[in-house]
């Protein structure tokens, strides 16, 4: 009797019909797996560098609300913002300003 396959995030058995290199159930888990790695990839990065005293290296602060935050990890890598809202907020102190 053949070993049954499990979802590498649920651990329900893949269905039977599932491709031989199926890891994930379906789309879901595979988003979820996905979101765990870069959550871990952040948190990894972020104790090195506080272990090291090189925050500033990987991280910056947001100039709105001066949250330090990782970008390239959750965010884009040229990023100045840590959230939309911040971003909202900046454009419009500049729409007043001009």
């Amino acid at each position: 009797m053949a070993k049954s396959r499990r979802c590498r995030q649920c651990w329900r058995p893949l269905r039977a019909t599932a491709r031989a290199d199926a890891r994930y159930c379906g789309v879901a888990c595979r988003a979820k797996a996905r979101r765990g790695r870069l959550y871990w990839k952040k948190a990894v990065a972020v104790g090195i560098a506080a272990a090291r005293g090189l925050q500033d290296e990987i991280g910056r602060h947001c100039p709105v609300c001066g949250a330090w935050f990782v970008p390239g990890v959750d965010v884009r890598r040229d990023t100045v913002y840590d959230r939309p809202r911040c971003r909202t907020a900046a454009w419009r102190a500049r729409q007043r300003a001009a």
